[in-house]
């Protein structure tokens, strides 16, 4: 089951997102699309985690385009550590549940001057 998750580059200093593979317990590569960054981590029981790292080999290599690259962080938990500058709680990938759902209410909201 591939789920989407949200990733910080502290390389380039922005967000993006890619689908993992979450029912597999493995390590990966992630690259960042804006600088190429590798970003590996472990997934184990559904859970992307940054410790645990170089235990084994790499299962797998994910690449993302572009278009999922951003500046500003996508979902709640990423912001409130981007705002509270927290540099712990950016390491791990973040699961995006309804986040452009979200994101698309936001827009409409804003562009009714609601926001």
């Amino acid at each position: 089951m591939r789920v989407m998750q949200e990733f910080y580059c502290g390389e380039c200093v922005g967000y993006f997102m890619v689908k993992l593979n979450m029912a597999l317990n493995y390590e990966v590569h992630i690259k960042c699309p804006k600088c190429g960054h590798e970003h590996r981590r472990v997934i184990k029981d559904g859970e992307i985690y940054e410790n645990g790292r170089y235990q084994v080999d790499i299962k797998e290599t994910v690449h993302t385009t572009i278009a999922t690259y951003s500046k500003d962080p996508f979902t709640k938990k990423m912001q409130e550590a981007h705002e509270n500058n927290s540099w712990g709680e950016r390491r791990d990938g973040v699961p995006f549940n309804s986040v452009m759902a979200d994101r698309w209410l936001q827009v409409a909201a804003r562009e009714r001057g609601e926001i």
